[in-house]
């Protein structure tokens, strides 16, 4: 029969995320924490019930 050793890397177990790339992190985290902010914002549900009935023009709003 096939026998089979398993060897068990002891770094591949630290639970520590954020090694090596703290600026990527911390990119990522702020990207989340604005798009909660703007999903949750009233002003851009107004924004987008204008452009629905087409009372908004974006071209003008974006110069």
């Amino acid at each position: 029969m096939n026998s089979y050793e398993v060897s068990l890397a002891v770094e591949a177990l630290i639970n520590n995320l954020i090694v090596g790339n703290l600026r990527g992190w911390a990119k990522k985290r702020t990207e989340a924490i604005w798009k909660n902010e703007i999903f949750n914002c009233a002003k851009i549900e107004d924004l987008f019930y204008y452009n629905f009935k087409n009372e908004f023009d974006w071209q003008i709003s974006m110069q």
